[in-house]
């Protein structure tokens, strides 16, 4: 992770890297967006810190985010917020939803889809228990905002390129 003095607190960017099979839509957008962030957050050098968690476990209740808390867990709710980057984002023919924590979160958030053009097809209600590793996040009284789509090949041995994403 990328450490800096951050007297607003740090973000913490997580996705997990494993799942069924290939994963190809399952992981894979949330794996590409992880690595660019990654590059851009280096490149910007933001006076606050940003921590980047790629986990294991995902398919077995999420143990390696469960792991990673365990050892740091002040972050829960300590962190500025954290982005959850989850299933099937770029999926062929997904729907892509927002769930958030936080009504300034997820203003950002939808702000930044807006001028990126990008297609949001859904938001969670708040205060519901969002799915996939938010949900740790969520639980433990985080401020987080998670993006996650769907698939037909979710979970599935289907799930492999070209057939399962849409670049």
């Amino acid at each position: 992770h990328l450490v800096r003095h951050d007297p607003a607190g740090v973000v913490v960017v997580i996705t997990p890297w494993s799942g069924w099979y290939q994963s190809v839509s399952e992981r894979g957008g949330g794996l590409a967006i992880w690595l660019e962030l990654i590059g851009a957050v280096a490149q910007a050098r933001p006076a606050r810190s940003v921590r980047f968690v790629a986990s294991s476990g995902h398919e077995l209740g999420h143990l390696g985010l469960d792991r990673y808390i365990a050892e740091n867990a002040s972050l829960v709710k300590g962190a500025a917020a954290w982005l959850h980057l989850g299933a099937n984002i770029g999926a062929n023919e997904g729907r892509l939803r927002l769930q958030s924590a936080s009504d300034e979160i997820e203003a950002i958030a939808v702000s930044s889809f807006t001028q990126a053009g990008a297609r949001l097809d859904a938001r969670v209600p708040r205060g519901t228990v969002p799915g996939g590793e938010a949900r740790n996040i969520h639980v433990g009284g985080g401020r987080y905002v998670s993006m996650l789509g769907n698939s037909a090949y979710f979970h599935n041995p289907f799930d492999l390129w070209p057939q399962a994403v849409d670049l």
